[in-house]
């Protein structure tokens, strides 16, 4: 998807939202300000975090904590280059989920991929004007109706964002995805890491495999790339044999 990694992303958990909604609201009808107030919900001040160190956090816990039936290794990039995201759109999304479909087609399935990657497509174009964009919003009203609650109402109506732990945070979201929606008990965590142990590994052969055939296929077919890889090939032999051996 299109997007600046390096952007804030200024995510709030719902739930601190809906506690600043209900305090904010509580302020507004007992003190009755004659001026209209405004409350920023915002983590970019006191609690930020960037699009890439959101991304790399949900891909450790989606790995740590895996789904029981995961397609394939959870991984992947972003960037504000469109050409580039253009580009692995069309080979490592469009393509294979043809590709499966068509598979799927064949051994009398319903494909569903194409269907799929659609949507996700279309969702990823709808957050492309806010995961390019970064924003300084002012939440000094928030601190100051922080300082107004006594003790147990900072914990009971939590609004602070100062307080969000990212990692717990991101490593809960997940496991609750993995609970709530996908219905999948603790239980079945240790065959899920073996089977995403084992998508790890393919993951790793297909790089391998797809970086010898693109450079198999550059090297038959440009002459002087061929030349520079043999060069490179008999100076790194001439190298290793004045080697000593023991």
């Amino acid at each position: 998807m299109v997007c600046d990694p390096n952007k804030t992303a200024d995510l709030v958990p719902v739930d601190m939202v809906i506690n600043l909604m209900i305090v904010s609201a509580w302020r507004v009808g007992t003190t009755k300000p004659k001026e209209l107030q405004i409350y920023n919900c915002v983590t970019g001040q006191r609690k930020p975090i960037t699009w890439q160190q959101f991304i790399d956090l949900c891909f450790k816990y989606m790995r740590k904590h895996p789904f029981s039936d995961v397609f394939w290794y959870p991984n992947g990039s972003v960037s504000s280059n469109r050409t580039l995201n253009t580009f692995n759109w069309i080979f490592l999304h469009w393509i294979p989920a043809h590709i499966i479909d068509s598979f799927v087609w064949l051994t009398g399935g319903r494909p569903i991929m194409v269907k799929i990657q659609n949507k996700l497509t279309k969702a990823a174009s709808c957050l492309e004007y806010f995961t390019t964009q970064q924003w300084q919003f002012n939440d000094e009203n928030v601190r100051n109706l922080v300082s107004t609650l006594n003790e147990v109402d900072k914990e009971v109506f939590c609004f602070d964002v100062a307080k969000i732990d990212w990692n717990k945070y991101i490593e809960d979201y997940v496991l609750g995805i993995r609970r709530f929606i996908f219905k999948e008990e603790r239980t079945s965590l240790p065959k899920a890491r073996r089977q995403m142990s084992k998508l790890y590994w393919s993951y790793r052969i297909m790089q391998v495999v797809s970086v010898l055939l693109t450079w198999h296929f550059l090297t038959t077919r440009y002459a002087p790339l061929r030349r520079l890889w043999t060069s490179a090939l008999h100076f790194l032999m001439h190298i290793a044999s004045m080697l000593p051996f023991v």
